[in-house]
């Protein structure tokens, strides 16, 4: 394309400028965290707060305390959406006031749990199309079930759309989400592995990837850690500085990972367990293919 042409058109005059490689840099970071229950995912948010994070939980779990009891005895903010709206409502205001919410400025966003979140997106999806139920009957024909791909194609469209959202909030972001297991197949193609536990067959694959660091919270030992590489089919993986390497399996230090992500290569230390301290095999599923050699 000519500069000729690029000064043609609706968009003169607005065409965004040429920026190297070398000159982008990471101010903001997004971390995407999935585990299993009871591994300590809203737990992390301590580290966090001990580490001096202006932190803003957005808080989508059920109950009185949000799932938030594990930092009960911290003075964390958090803003409940118990919505889809509310939810979407509350990340565009802090989208368009810069991190700002409530008169406070804030440089980490919490959402916990996306996983709630897209239930939210679904319940959303139900009113949308005058359903009661998933996989109930149609409205007015007691002959016709529900087609349930309408729904989770809603529910896929809208948690893609509300991701986006989050990501243009200039603060670091932190998403958590339960882990599930996706399936694919029948009888000996049948294949199993862990995956977070989003709607539909698209998310679970899709998502990890836009974050700088998709990390996998697991227990080893009694200890928690932070899967940092693929394994099978089993997602995970940071964004590193050139030439930095990280091991498999490190200390759940959130701060630790945003800084590395930034450039601070000194943070590998911090993430590095201890020797002796991690287990040889950890509790990752591999994929598996009865029958097939």
């Amino acid at each position: 394309m000519s500069d000729a042409s690029l000064r043609e058109g609706p968009m003169v005059g607005r065409l965004p400028p040429v920026v190297k490689t070398s000159e982008r840099k990471t101010e903001w970071v997004k971390v995407f965290v999935y585990g299993g229950a009871r591994t300590g995912k809203t737990n992390l948010l301590r580290e966090l707060y001990k580490s001096g994070y202006e932190i803003l939980i957005l808080a989508t779990e059920l109950g009185d305390t949000k799932g938030l009891q594990t930092v009960s005895d911290l003075p964390i903010d958090s803003v409940e959406c118990d919505s889809y709206d509310t939810l979407e409502a509350v990340a565009k205001h802090l989208v368009a006031n810069k991190g700002k919410y409530a008169n406070k400025q804030y440089n980490l966003v919490y959402l916990d749990s996306l996983t709630h979140g897209m239930e939210l997106v679904m319940e959303k999806g139900m009113v949308v199309l005058g359903w009661d139920m998933v996989f109930g009957i149609n409205k007015g024909d007691n002959t016709k079930k529900h087609n349930s791909l309408q729904v989770y194609g809603y529910a896929a469209e809208k948690g893609r759309a509300i991701m986006k959202i989050l990501f243009e909030i200039n603060t670091h972001l932190v998403v958590v989400a339960r882990e599930g297991v996706m399936t694919i197949g029948e009888g000996q193609d049948q294949k199993s592995w862990e995956v977070p536990e989003l709607a539909g067959q698209k998310l679970p694959r899709e998502l990890p990837g836009w974050p700088d660091a998709s990390l996998r919270l697991i227990v080893q030992n009694g200890q928690r850690r932070f899967v940092t590489q693929t394994i099978g089919n089993v997602i995970a993986g940071v964004r590193l500085p050139e030439g930095v390497r990280l091991p498999t399996y490190v200390n759940p230090s959130l701060s630790a990972i945003i800084k590395l992500v930034q450039g601070d290569a000194s943070q590998v230390k911090v993430l590095t367990p201890q020797a002796g301290a991690v287990a040889t095999t950890p509790p990752v599923k591999q994929p598996v293919a009865s029958g097939v050699k």
